[in-house]
């Protein structure tokens, strides 16, 4: 039986996590990561790196073996020149684009979950879309109405009452009811 995947977005192209990205697959990995991005910014990325890279096509189905120094790539187009550390909202549609495509892998259950690279969330307000965070993102995508954001490692795990706000808000909003809502749903999920 094959493992599935995780995806993995590379984030803002002009940020670092194009960078985190390759030099995350010059490793030997536990699991197969298929990225979602542009093949031919991640070479470019790779070369300012002096770092090496294959890019190798996934159609979606096959089975990906992880090999170091390998990028499987489900490929979103990115149009234009990318200046590392110049934002430039019109590569906005290029970053919605790997969450969407990143979210529809994992409803079709092609992959096993999602590791996003950041995002600017002001330049992608600069250019004309709402957008409080990844986390919300998604859940507009799926429909659920909460989003619940989880930090965890080995020993702890930590749930948000509240993502993405200013701090002077978080009070009014961390009430009983915000609270067991948040209780609730990740009982929930963690069963």
């Amino acid at each position: 039986m094959k493992q599935l995947p995780l995806a993995i977005t590379v984030g803002e192209p002009a940020g670092i996590g194009p960078d985190i990205v390759v030099q995350l697959l010059q490793r030997s990995l536990p699991i197969p990561v298929v990225v979602i991005g542009d093949p031919l910014h991640l070479q470019q990325r790779a070369e300012q790196l002096s770092l090496p890279l294959t890019v190798r096509s996934w159609n979606g189905s096959s089975a990906i073996v992880h090999e170091p120094g390998v990028a499987v790539v489900q490929e979103v187009s990115l149009s234009g020149v990318v200046t590392p550390g110049q934002l430039n909202p019109a590569h906005v549609p290029y970053v919605l684009n790997m969450l969407r495509q990143a979210n529809d892998l994992c409803l079709a259950k092609k992959v096993k979950g999602v590791i996003t690279g950041p995002v600017h969330k002001a330049v992608i307000n600069e250019a004309g879309v709402a957008f409080r965070g990844q986390t919300e993102f998604f859940a507009e995508q799926c429909g659920v109405a909460k989003p619940i954001m989880m930090l965890a490692n080995e020993h702890l795990r930590v749930v948000l009452v509240t993502t993405h706000l200013p701090l002077a808000q978080v009070p009014q909003h961390v009430t009983h009811d915000a609270i067991k809502t948040t209780i609730e749903i990740t009982a929930h999920a963690l069963q």
